[in-house]
């Protein structure tokens, strides 16, 4: 068996648990951004951790290799998210990331600033106040 293969046996948490302190930190404060909003709900399942406002699915987490990659319910061609300064990717052709097209990878402290601003922007799309 490859470690690949060992890798993708092991559950979000033990995955979590594997990364640098820094990404962890990284996680641990997006994860407060998200929550921080009224109404929205965080479910752990063995592949990612997904946040929803009833029934509509606004981010997941994932782990890809050694990279938190967040995945949001935000319009790629959203003018706000074309300036350029966001590394964003668009995954709308992806069955299983139809409800969250918009991947951004998280590998700094910098692109957790950035990720903050695209949460706050897809919030106030869907009419989310801070708790």
């Amino acid at each position: 068996m490859s470690t690949q293969e060992s890798q993708e046996r092991l559950r979000f948490e033990d995955r979590m648990a594997q990364l640098p302190e820094e990404t962890q930190s990284y996680y641990t404060q997006l994860r407060e951004v998200l929550l921080g909003y009224g109404k929205v709900k965080s479910r752990l399942s063995a592949r990612c951790e997904s946040f929803r406002c009833g029934r509509k699915l606004l981010a997941k987490f994932a782990i890809g290799g050694k990279t938190l990659k967040l995945y949001l319910a935000v319009d790629t061609d959203d003018p706000e998210l074309q300036d350029g300064k966001y590394h964003q990717r668009n995954l709308e052709g992806t069955s299983a990331y139809a409800d969250v097209p918009c991947m951004l990878p998280i590998r700094s402290q910098l692109a957790v600033r950035k990720a903050t601003r695209v949460i706050e922007r897809m919030m106030e799309l869907n009419s989310l106040k801070r708790k």
